[in-house]
Formats: structure tokens, C-alpha cells, sequence
């Protein structure tokens, strides 16, 4: 019982180090919400790019109507030969707005400025009610 208890006193202080680490980096980012991503989506899809930061297999899953490109947030830098180009407005998302948080910080480290984070990422983007497509093909 003693090794349990020392284990998760040692993890408290590792845990809340990094939901202050989440919560800073998402408070110095200009964030977007799910009513206006839909708004903007509507009326303006043509002056700004849908960037799905998730995996491709959860891409394939449920991604964004209108979603332009979908690169895993761990290969940003890898494939900036796929991005748009730096002075591009760009919205990025994940599931749930922690990995595309980590995406925002690494396209701003590489010179891009207007960027918008999606709040909650596509978990609450389906909360909202706004729907979402799959890539699946129906012989799957």
C-alpha cells in the first residue's frame, strides 16, 4: 500500500505541472469556436485552410466538412512542403484541442501568424450538433 501511495504522490505534482503547461499554451492562442468555425465555413471557405492535426486513421474516421488537409501534429515540419504558405490563414483541430494546441505552437515556431485553434477540438464540435464526414468507403 505504501508504494501506491508514494507513486501517486509523486505523480500529483507531474500531473498538475502539465495541465498548467495545457492550460497556458491554449491561453496565448487565438482560439476559434465550434458556431463560428461553421460560420466561417459557410460564407468564407475560401480564404482560410482546415487543418485536421490528427492521426490519418482518425482522419479517415470522422474529420471537419470542408477540411482541407490532414497532417499528423507530430509531422508538421516534415511536411511543410504540404502547407500552405506563411502568410495563409489557418484553423487546426484535433479530437480535443490538446494535440492541436501542441500543432499551433510548432506552425507559429515556423513562421506562421495567422493561426486559430478549434475549442475542444471535434469532440465539441459534435456536442455542438455540426456534423461530420467519414472517409471509410462502404466496401470496407
Amino acid at each position: 500500500m505504501r508504494r501506491v501511495t508514494r507513486k501517486a504522490a509523486w505523480m500529483i505534482p507531474v500531473l498538475f505541472g502539465a495541465l498548467i503547461v495545457t492550460y497556458s499554451l491554449s491561453q496565448s492562442q487565438t482560439s476559434i469556436s465550434p458556431t463560428e468555425l461553421a460560420k466561417w465555413l459557410k460564407e468564407k471557405p475560401e480564404t482560410f485552410v482546415l487543418l485536421d492535426v490528427r492521426t490519418p486513421e482518425e482522419h479517415a474516421e470522422a474529420h471537419i466538412p470542408g477540411t482541407d488537409l490532414n497532417i499528423d501534429y507530430r509531422l508538421l515540419k516534415d511536411r511543410r512542403d504540404k502547407l500552405p504558405p506563411k502568410d495563409a490563414v489557418i484553423v487546426v483541430y484535433c479530437r480535443s484541442g490538446h494535440r492541436s494546441s501542441i500543432a499551433y505552437e510548432t506552425l507559429k515556431a515556423m513562421g506562421y501568424e495567422h493561426l486559430y485553434n478549434l475549442e475542444g477540438g471535434i469532440r465539441h464540435w459534435v456536442e455542438q450538433g455540426y456534423p461530420v464526414e467519414s472517409s471509410h468507403s462502404s466496401d470496407q
